[in-house]
């Protein structure tokens, strides 16, 4: 393990110290690097690593309760998020939050902003997304990323697309700077969508493709979030008569929708696919 350390293996360092007992020094491992992994879209590895940690030992640590909360809600699984955005919310910090996030408050009201939306309550998601940009000090990288994205999302489906379109740039913006390519792919597809629905196709194009050119891995290219870029390129072949082509981008959306979207993007992408198929 410690070779692997030194090595900045950190996948085989958790596996030999999982192997040899000592979970405690594992956890400490894990907390320190499963959100770089997490924003490859690797979700696999940062499960495969607190299932070796086993249910005790993460609930004796509020920042492994949020890597399974970010686990789970990027599968989809709301409910189980939940129970573990209230396991984190009642624990006790053995350490230093090492996540990206300021302080476990903050990362606690992210998650929330993450989950009220993914239920569908986007009111809630706004109104959360803000307390966690005043928790989170300009400097933090994961946690403040995340907030300006949900805002951004949460103000678009206000009906207030201008506004959603400035804090998604500042979104996109912050997520290729800290290297967050999930965040990254996310915010320009919202960007790219809310550009279609303006009738401004030429950037709608450049922001789809630029999401999709982030999405070209296979820890990202099948991840929920690559349906946005996918649903914008569909919705901007609909607006210029490219019927075949529409539906094919859309229906692309709605498989990668039911990896891990939310409530309302699911619906969304279904209705999309609907009305590409009436034309």
């Amino acid at each position: 393990s410690a070779w692997h350390r030194d090595e900045g293996t950190s996948p085989e360092a958790v596996h030999h110290t999982v192997a040899a007992g000592d979970l405690e020094d594992a956890g400490e491992l894990i907390a320190r690097h499963w959100n770089g992994f997490f924003n490859e879209g690797r979700l696999a590895t940062v499960e495969s690593w607190l299932d070796a940690l086993g249910r005790e030992s993460v609930l004796a640590d509020p920042r492994l309760c949020v890597a399974r909360a970010w686990v789970a809600l990027d599968r989809g699984r709301l409910d189980e998020a939940g129970g573990w955005i209230e396991s984190a919310s009642a624990g006790a910090l053995p350490g230093p939050m090492q996540d990206g996030t300021a302080s476990l408050e903050s990362a606690i009201a992210v998650l929330r902003a993450v989950h009220r939306f993914k239920i569908g309550d986007v009111g809630v998601a706004n109104e959360a997304a803000l307390q966690a940009l005043e928790l989170e000090p300009e400097g933090s990288q994961f946690g403040r990323v995340v907030a300006h994205i949900l805002l951004g999302v949460s103000l678009y489906w206000s009906g207030r697309t201008l506004e959603a379109k400035a804090a998604l740039e500042e979104a996109a913006t912050r997520a290729k700077q800290a290297d967050n390519k999930l965040g990254a792919v996310y915010a320009l597809g919202y960007l790219a969508v809310a550009h279609a629905d303006l009738a401004e196709l030429d950037e709608a194009d450049e922001l789809a493709d630029e999401a999709l050119r982030l999405s070209d891995d296979p820890g990202r290219s099948e991840h929920f979030v690559t349906m946005l870029p996918h649903l914008a390129s569909g919705k901007r072949r609909r607006q210029t008569g490219e019927a075949d082509e529409a539906e094919q981008e859309i229906g692309r959306a709605v498989e990668l929708s039911r990896r891990g979207a939310g409530v309302v993007e699911i619906a969304w992408a279904l209705l999309e696919l609907a009305q590409a198929r009436r034309s």
